[in-house]
């Protein structure tokens, strides 16, 4: 029988993170559930430091966040798909809670859930058990979906790779597949943030500001526009539909989970 739910995670050398997030989704995760772990190399193929994963893909090199978790989408069986930073906890309920907010109709698409760590409207407490809000923007720390979306509208676009903005683009184009975007008020999950990049010595400024400019680029927005202004979502949501920025394949990745 297939899972209800499929977590996928991807780590670079983060195995500590990677351990305790996939403790606690088996502490917390009541639903009928699936794990796939993504592992970007260099040293870490065939490696699993007592992890255990119900599905494991060992890349022989850093292939990105993005490319790492189509590699999860192209092998989930779930009827509900969520991916996590590995540097996330998750805690009682969040995924009751966040599949709830995706049953109350078939117009909620995408959904994410409130954390100590993330900019915008998700920063802050868990609010009771239930309830939603409306967001045009979703933080990918932690996001779930149905498969029928994702069949829709494809995985993570590559050309964020780990650069950020992934997040923003996968809201807009699930939002300009027809659907809408929530946070889940009553579900918690905890966040480091931006582990990796402290954890290499990678500059998050730099990063943050490629994925700005890839971004700007694929929307067509004004090259000049600075950093930090904010995205114009419902003047993207009105152009036509076009498959070269609203889908992005996932079938394409050869994997091998183990």
């Amino acid at each position: 029988m297939n899972p209800t739910l499929s977590i996928i995670t991807v780590t670079y050398n983060g195995w500590e993170n990677t351990a305790r997030l996939l403790a606690s989704i088996q502490e917390h995760t009541l639903v009928p559930h699936e794990t796939i772990v993504v592992s970007n190399g260099p040293n870490t193929a065939g490696y699993t430091g007592g992890i255990h994963s119900n599905k494991f893909i060992a890349n022989a090199r850093n292939l990105g966040w993005t490319s790492g978790v189509n590699q999860g989408l192209a092998v989930a069986e779930g009827e509900y798909v969520a991916w996590c930073n590995d540097d996330t906890e998750v805690t009682a309920g969040w995924a009751e809670r966040m599949i709830s907010v995706l049953d109350l109709n078939d117009g909620i698409g995408l959904v994410g859930p409130m954390t100590n760590y993330a900019s915008g409207r998700q920063q802050g407490e868990a609010v009771g058990v239930g309830g939603f809000e409306i967001s045009p923007r979703l933080v990918g720390f932690c996001m779930m979906t149905r498969a029928e979306v994702i069949e829709e509208v494809g995985g993570l676009d590559e050309r964020f790779a780990t650069y950020g903005f992934d997040d923003d683009d996968y809201t807009l184009r699930v939002q300009r597949a027809g659907y809408l975007a929530a946070i889940a008020r009553g579900a918690y999950v905890k966040h480091v943030g931006h582990d990796t990049y402290n954890r290499e010595g990678i500059s998050l400024g730099d990063g943050l500001l490629k994925g700005w400019e890839a971004f700007k680029g694929k929307w067509d927005l004004p090259p000049d526009l600075p950093y930090g202004s904010p995205i114009p979502y419902d003047r993207l949501m009105l152009r036509p539909p076009n498959p070269d920025t609203d889908y992005f394949p996932v079938s394409e990745h050869a994997v091998h989970p183990g």
